[in-house]
Formats: structure tokens, sequence, C-alpha cells
């Protein structure tokens, strides 16, 4: 068998456990490749291992961000010299960094999507803080160098508090949310109790999302990539805690503390306003005979029977999960490549289709007018897309007229 070939059989074998997400060993790649377990090895050590090839422990390995790249780069990055040589010092510091990053991110979604552990809440602040951290440096020290991780003339690392003030603007909606998880854990220990958990697992989730937003950002994939994926909403609803009932259950200066703590998240939640600080949870009501299509089923009363109300709680992160940029590059991923969408090209597609008053499409958060698309909408376009020739174009083509004909109105 030639060199090439067996590339490409590892190649296609990195992006089928990737695309499967399950665990694989080093004799399992050798068998699909034809290349010899030793040659293996030597690719794992020097090429794969901490780049496309992430260890999880006994020999068993998961596939990571194969499918990011091209065939070409695929045999460019297996034609280049060994890691081992040309890799920097600081480069081998920043994949550590990031590796603990995510292992931290996983821990705290397993611990959080665990209902036995009595202290979740407290696990998972710990654990986003500590991913975050982890993670900022590594972006630092790829920016800024291995000496400015540290306080001058010291051996002592940057706190996190000083880190944000290097990677955002004071007044980030990101930032905020990472400070606010943060002073879950170092100072109010005593707020982590189960009756805030509806308010803070909308804190949690809006945490989870920008970390994954900026892991794809900075690396060009995604940190779990198809590990655990459908742990990672963690919105649960509820109401606000009654203070009253707390004072008896923890006493009064729990429950003076949780009161403060409310009046300071909704005084930031109105600041921001803004996903990437905390995701809203919200009801709507419609006039329909189609009790899917409703949050509340309301049941006229007959034979002098009181009427009916049933609730029925959609978490809105769960129906509608991608935002604009995230809805294209989803799309983008199942399309072929000479069929992918730009933003004007999905924006004429939303408009043509009238997918703005389409319910099961598309939600629009009121607080921040922002957009969100549901999984159905991303099916709907890739069937068209791929089925119907010259969609796309007529949308284009509509959107287009229409944006010139108000242009000329003004």
């Amino acid at each position: 068998m030639k060199q090439r070939d067996k590339t490409i059989r590892l190649l296609q074998a990195l992006r089928e456990y990737e695309n499967s997400g399950r665990m694989f060993t080093l004799e399992e790649i050798a068998q699909k490749t034809g290349y010899s377990l030793s040659t293996i090895q030597t690719y794992n050590r020097k090429k794969l291992r901490g780049y496309l090839v992430i260890e999880q422990g006994k020999g068993h390995f998961i596939s990571r961000g194969v499918g990011n790249l091209t065939d070409r780069q695929f045999f460019s990055h297996m034609a280049q010299r060994s890691y081992e040589v040309t890799i920097s010092v600081n480069e081998k510091l920043g994949r550590r960094l990031t590796e603990r990053a995510v292992d931290a991110l996983m821990l705290a979604l397993e611990s959080y999507n665990r209902p036995t552990l009595h202290n979740r809440v407290e696990a998972f602040a710990i654990l986003i803080i500590n991913a975050w951290e982890l993670f900022l440096k590594a972006e630092l020290l790829k920016v800024s160098g291995y000496e400015n991780l540290f306080y001058p003339d010291t051996n002592h690392s940057l706190s996190l508090q000083d880190v944000l003030k290097k990677s955002f603007k004071d007044n980030d909606p990101v930032r905020k949310n990472i400070e606010c998880i943060q002073g879950l854990r170092d100072e109010a220990i005593h707020l982590l109790i189960p009756e805030l958990q509806p308010h803070l697992s909308r804190l949690f989730q809006s945490s989870v999302l920008n970390f994954v937003e900026r892991y794809k950002t900075i690396l060009g994939r995604h940190p779990l990539s198809g590990q655990g994926e459908g742990i990672l909403s963690l919105v649960v609803d509820g109401s606000a805690p009654n203070i009253s009932q707390l004072k008896l259950e923890y006493g009064n200066e729990t429950a003076e503390c949780v009161a403060t703590f409310l009046h300071r998240f909704e005084l930031l939640e109105k600041e921001c306003s803004s996903l990437s600080f905390s995701i809203p949870f919200d009801y709507k009501l419609v006039l329909t005979k189609k009790n899917s299509e409703s949050d509340l089923t309301l049941s006229y009363g007959g034979d002098g029977k009181p009427t009916l109300i049933v609730e029925v709680p959609k978490d809105v992160n769960h129906l509608y999960p991608y935002r604009e940029t995230e809805a294209i590059r989803e799309l983008n991923l199942r399309l072929p490549k000479e069929k992918r969408l730009s933003q004007y090209s999905f924006r004429a597609i939303v408009f043509k289709h009238k997918i703005k008053q389409n319910d099961s499409f598309h939600y629009e958060v009121h607080l921040t007018r922002g957009h969100l698309y549901s999984e159905k909408f991303i099916v709907w376009v890739v069937d068209k897309v791929s089925n119907t020739d010259k969609w796309v174009h007529e949308s284009i083509q509509s959107y287009r007229h229409y944006l010139g004909k108000n242009k000329s109105k003004r």
C-alpha cells in the first residue's frame, strides 16, 4: 500500500471517530490504515497528540479538530517536520493550559448534570471559573508571551481579575458574567443553595455558551467536538425564592444575602441587556388549536367546572439554540462546500420566506432584540438549498430588490 493511501485512510479514520464521538486506541488506527503500530505511535507522539488527537487515559483517545482541516491541510501537517523539534515552549504550555481548560469545562458540565450531587451548583461555579482562567491565560500567553502571565519580579501568576482586565473591556457582558460567577465562588458560598438554581442556571448557561464561542473563535473548532454536547443545556425554570421561607430554612443572614444577590442580579441583567450575561426564560401565549404551539393551554369549563390552566414550560435556549452567526456556521457545516451561505444570503432567505414570522423557525428575545433560530429551521434550509435549484438565488434577488426599493425612498 502506498504511503499516501495510508495517510488518506488515517484522515478518514480520524474524521470518522470525530463525527461519531467514539474513543479509539492506536491499535485500532493501525488496523484501519495499514500503518504499523510503531509508526502510528510515532505519528501520535510527534504530530497528532494534543493537536488532533486527545488522550482520555489508559491508552484511549478521541479525535478533535480534524473536521476543520481540508485534505490538503492535513497532508501538509503530516509532511511537516516533528512538532517535538519545531514547537516552542510557550506553544506547549499554551496547549496544556487549553487542554486543562476543556477538562475543567467537561467536569463542570458533568457535575451540574448529575442530579444526585448535592453541591453541584457550587462545583459548577468553581470549575467553570477554573476553565475560564486557564483558557484566558493560554490566550494571553499566545498574544503577550510567558513573562506577561506573572506579576513583575515574582513567581505569582496573574489573578483572574487582572486577566479579565487584559482580555475584556469594562462593560463587556461576558466579563460581567464571569465576575458574577467568580463572586459566587469567592465570597458568597452561602448563596449556592438549591432555591437559587433557576437564576444561577441562566447565568451558568451563558457562561458555557460564551466559553464555547470564544474557543471556536480562537481555535476554529468546538471544544467538545461531539463529546457530551447534549449536556450543554443547563437552564431550569422556577420562581424567585421566598425570602421568608429562606429565613426559616437557612437563617436571616443567608436570606438577606439572597435578597441582595437577586436585586443585584436583576440590575446587572438590565445593565448588560445581553444573552452573553444571562439566558432569558420566556413564555409566550398564542391563540391556537394546536397545544404543541403554545406555552400555556387554556380550556373552557363546562357544566360549572372551573377553567383549567395547564402550564407547559419551554426552554427558549433549547428550542432555538442558534444565533445568526451560529446558524450560518451550522448550515455551512451541513451543506456542500459549493452551496455554503454568506451572511447576506442567509438574511435573504430569512427575508424572502418570512422566517421571523414563523414561530417554529424563529424566536425574538424582546429584551435584547436578538434573533434565535431553531434546529427545525436549520434542517429546512439544508433541505431547500440541497434539493431546490436557484432557491438561494431567488431569495437573494428578492432581498436585493427590497433593499434597492427602500434605498431609493430615502
